[in-house]
Parts: C-alpha cells; structure tokens; sequence
C-alpha cells in the first residue's frame, strides 16, 4: 500500500509542481501587465492635458491677436477699453498656460526647447504687436503653424515615452 502511495506521489509532484510554477508565472505576468497598463494610462493622461493646454493657448492668442487688431479701428473710448481690458486678460492667461505647459514638457526630451523657444517668439510677437500698435498678422500666422507643428511633435513623444527616469 505504502509502495502505491509512493508510487502516485512521484507521478502527481511533477504535475503539481509545474501547477505551482505556472501559478506563479502568471500571477507575475499579470502584475506587470497591470504595471504596464497604468503606466501607458499615465502617458495618456499627462499628454492629453499637455494637448488641452496647447488648443487653450492658442484659442488666447488668437483671441489677443484679433483684438489687437481690432483695436486699431476702435471707435470710441469704450470700445477701446473692453479690448484692452480683453487683451489684459488673455495675455494673463497666456502666461499661466505658458508656465503650464513648460510644466507638461519636462518629459519631451527632444522637442522641449524648440516647443518653448517657440512659445516665447509667439509671446514676444504680441508684446511687440501690442507696442508697435502694427505688425504683418501672417507672419504672425506662420509662427503658429510651426509652434502647431512642434506641439504635434511633442504631444507624440510624451504618449510614446519610456521610462522617465
């Protein structure tokens, strides 16, 4: 009897050992997956509120651009003043989503500078369009479109980032 046990002991440890190990392979498998998963979940949402404050950034300078614009044809006082105080405002808002968005570049190793050297030549163009009271508006334009382009750039990067450490 003892000699049968020993015998069905040797044909089932093999059987559960594999069980045992293939248990624990997949239990490890499915953590890193979870692991994997949450980071990718990360990228997303870290490169989705980066891409939220480039279309808010743009919507402001445009807002700032046409204003200036239009300031120069006002007609009255008071229609001088709510563009002003338009232009006020959105320029402020311009600068907390700039500083935002310098934020949401620290993991774009390869466009961050060229992203932010941009923003800055768009930010200088409205101080400069605000100053000079004139400037070429498709220059203007332009300089957005290639801003556009980096941040399309750079939104891929961040859903795309390894490790970033």
């Amino acid at each position: 009897m003892i000699d049968i046990l020993i015998e069905v002991l040797k044909m089932c440890i093999p059987s559960v050992l594999g069980f045992i190990l293939s248990y624990m392979v997949l239990k490890k498998t499915e953590r890193v997956k979870l692991n994997v998963l949450k980071e990718k979940e990360w990228h997303v949402k870290w490169a989705d509120t980066f891409f939220k404050l480039t279309i808010e950034f743009n919507e402001n300078y445009t807002i700032v651009v046409s204003s200036l614009y239009y300031l120069q044809s006002a007609e009255n006082e008071e229609e001088e003043k709510k563009l002003h105080n338009r232009i006020y405002e959105h320029c402020r808002n311009l600068s907390e989503i700039d500083w935002q968005i310098q934020h949401y570049l620290q993991f774009s190793n390869t466009y961050k500078d060229e992203v932010i050297k941009a923003q800055k030549n768009l930010m200088d163009k409205i101080y400069e369009l605000n100053k000079e009271k004139e400037g070429d508006l498709e220059k203007i334009r332009e300089l957005q479109f290639e801003y556009n382009k980096l941040v399309r750039k750079a939104h891929a990067e961040l859903l795309e980032m390894d490790n970033p450490e």
